[in-house]
């Protein structure tokens, strides 16, 4: 997770101060294509920390998901996958005849609200509902690389998390 954190940095870095040109376009693309891939395996990493015991973890693991901006993925993978797991009300998984990118919407966008409607049904207000929460966190995460790194460092970084979950 450490040397995950320090190539985030190093990209952020980079990106700060790299200057687009037709001649480093694809210097850029192949940069996203691996910097994606790489965020990619991080999946894994958060999924082994998260199902650790105790409470520490869960929030180590929704911190290490926070630059992929999946923070939801925690409570959903924790409490509703494994309870629906290759079922239809899993939107994780995957239904039958259904292309990746009909799959990538429905899972993204169903598996936040099943996370808001579990919250609301325990009774959580909605300050304290986990898939409002990882809204926020994304909000003040991806502000914070901004204000820090700058535009273009955002939008790399963006596009990067959004390669990380399409390979997901």
């Amino acid at each position: 997770m450490i040397l995950d954190w320090a190539a985030f940095l190093k990209t952020c870095i980079t990106m700060q101060t790299f200057e687009l040109t037709w001649g480093t376009l694809l210097h850029l693309i192949g940069i996203i294509f691996i910097t994606s891939n790489l965020a990619a395996s991080q999946f894994a990493v958060a999924h082994e920390v998260m199902h650790k015991p105790g409470r520490f973890y869960r929030v180590l693991a929704t911190l290490h998901m926070s630059k992929l901006y999946y923070t939801h993925f925690t409570f959903h993978h924790l409490y509703k996958h494994h309870r629906d797991v290759a079922t239809p009300k899993d939107p994780s998984t995957s239904l039958k005849g259904e292309t990746l990118y009909q799959y990538l919407v429905r899972t993204v966008r169903d598996s936040w609200v099943c996370v808001y409607q579990e919250e609301k049904a325990n009774g959580k207000k909605i300050w304290n509902n986990y898939a409002i929460l990882s809204i926020v966190s994304t909000g003040a995460f991806s502000m914070l690389v901004y204000l820090i790194f700058g535009l273009q460092t955002f939008i790399v970084t963006s596009i990067v998390s959004l390669g990380a979950i399409i390979y997901l």
